[in-house]
Formats: structure tokens, sequence, C-alpha cells
């Protein structure tokens, strides 16, 4: 199962994320992001095969 790794804006970055998402929908056809009601986010990273408990304690390791 894919998995995305994404940072979710919810404050004044918000805006400008809605803004790109409105380009991009230009050459979409439905736009994605709309129709699937996503909040704004940006992903950083999608993995189609990875244990999730990699990532956790990646994510989870002290730097």
């Amino acid at each position: 199962m894919p998995i995305a790794i994404s940072v979710k804006a919810a404050n004044d970055t918000a805006a400008r994320i809605e803004a790109s998402w409105e380009q991009a929908a230009r050459f979409e056809d439905p736009p994605s992001m709309r129709s699937l009601s996503y909040p704004p986010h940006i992903t950083l990273a999608i993995y189609d095969n990875i244990e999730p408990q990699r990532i956790i304690s990646t994510l989870c390791r002290p730097h």
C-alpha cells in the first residue's frame, strides 16, 4: 500500500498552497485536490512499498 509523508498547512500558508492547487487544476479533469477534499498540504515523499514502522522509527529518532 502506498504511504505518503506530508506537512499539513492550517495557518496563513494554506491560502498560498490552495492558490497553487488552483493553478495546477487548470491542467486536470476533474481537479484532484478539490474533488478529494484534501486539506492544504505539501507532500514530501511517496513510498509504494515500505514498512510503516521504518518510517516511524526514522522520524522519531533523535537528531
